[in-house]
């Protein structure tokens, strides 16, 4: 494996780690408010909007993830690293990595109601 490729798979799985949470759970009132909004809650969201109108190019993923907050589901390949918004996968709001540098590459916003 190329030190390069090591780098990358060690930085997509830190990534993934931190996007799915592994970490001690929340107790009793805490899981409430730590929730993260899902679905048409989050879609209802003033910010959800906002912050896709805040992306560009080249952004690398933690910047992403503070305008977006977790995604529902993510694909790594090797060349794109894809995180998906809603269950609709590729024709719902995502976005989409260089999985070698974790950069934004493009993404689909959600659709305005």
């Amino acid at each position: 494996m190329y030190p390069r490729t090591a780098i990358t798979l060690v930085t997509s799985l830190c990534l993934l780690v931190t996007i799915t949470g592994c970490q001690q759970p929340p107790k009793g009132d805490q899981l409430a408010q730590s929730a993260p909004p899902t679905g048409k809650e989050r879609d209802s969201e003033p910010g959800w909007t906002i912050g896709w109108s805040q992306l560009k190019t080249g952004m690398d993923a933690v910047e992403v993830l503070s305008l977006l907050n977790e995604p529902k589901h993510v694909k790594i390949s090797k060349v794109n690293t894809t995180w998906y918004y809603s269950d609709r996968r590729a024709e719902g709001p995502h976005v989409v990595f260089d999985t070698r540098q974790m950069r934004l590459e493009r993404w689909r916003a959600p659709q305005s109601r």
